[in-house]
């Protein structure tokens, strides 16, 4: 597969990476989805901002299941943004058909760029995701029934944690290869080097000995989105059969998220099925 598809030079790249260029709409889905998470927040009890380090972005929103049932699994939830923007607070509303369906969610904020670097960020997620193994009881989940999930380069985040902690993976739309983003726009604040790239890159990035991945990607998000997950996925595959992949129709880089609250839509049920496969 070629290196960047059809992003061939810096102008090419820049515009298949901005996604607000490319989506208009995006602003509206957010403010959307925050509006939806708002409501749940409203609607279900959950232990808000916990703290996992003494930052104030490096908190933990948990939302049990029922009754704090004992020994359920639990879905954590690493956002996206760039590694610079939003927020674990938009996407609560990913929560309420996991829990139904009898499963724990967990949503994390970390430190974002500039402030810190990327090795900053990586080990926040890490340090988040080893305070939930080690506190699960605490919110009835058990901790080796934990599956993470993020969406755009909240999975690349997510894929780091989840080699340090053992732990199945669900990359949704996600950036993998930093190659790209280090000669793009994004990098214009210059977090990225090649030393960076080496350590934190799609080679890095390896599947668990015992642990299940589904990667997916929306068949309207363009070349650069797709090729980033079928490029990682053919990476996974070499060392791991437990891989698997969803294209998900009439999906952009926003939309996709909503299927993981949808729990009709083939990227929920793949989910559940891939955590579940934890649950014994």
């Amino acid at each position: 597969m070629d290196k960047y598809n059809e992003a061939t030079d810096r102008a090419s790249i820049d515009y298949h990476y901005f996604v607000r260029g490319r989506l208009p709409e995006w602003e509206s889905y957010i403010e959307q989805f925050s509006s939806q998470s708002a409501d749940v927040r409203q609607k279900l009890s959950y232990h808000a901002d916990i703290f996992y380090g003494e930052h104030d972005r490096q908190k933990i929103d948990v939302f049990s299941t029922e009754k704090h049932m004992q020994n359920s699994p639990a879905l954590v939830f690493i956002h996206g943004g760039y590694w610079r923007m939003l927020d674990k607070s938009i996407f609560s509303f990913i929560a309420p058909e996991f829990l139904s369906a009898g499963v724990a969610v967990a949503l994390v904020n970390y430190r974002l760029l500039p402030d810190v670097g990327l090795a900053d960020i990586v080990d926040d997620v890490k340090t988040a995701t080893s305070w939930l193994a080690t506190n699960a009881d605490k919110f009835g989940f058990d901790s080796n029934k934990i599956t993470l999930c993020g969406h755009s380069a909240g999975a690349h985040l997510a894929a780091h944690a989840a080699m340090d902690l053992n732990a199945n993976f669900i990359g949704v739309s996600g950036v993998y290869d930093l190659e790209p983003i280090k000669n793009s726009f994004l990098n214009d604040i210059g977090f990225l080097d090649n030393a960076t790239v080496d350590i934190f890159g799609a080679n890095s990035i390896m599947p668990n000995d015992d642990g299940s991945s589904l990667f997916a990607f929306g068949v309207e998000e363009g070349v650069e989105f797709s090729r980033q997950t079928l490029s990682q996925v053919e990476l996974w595959k070499m060392k791991s059969t437990k891989v698997n992949m969803l294209a998900i129709d009439n999906a952009n880089h926003a939309t996709i998220v909503s299927e993981l609250a949808n729990s009709d839509s083939n990227l929920f049920k793949s989910s559940l099925n891939l955590i579940k496969q934890i649950r014994s």
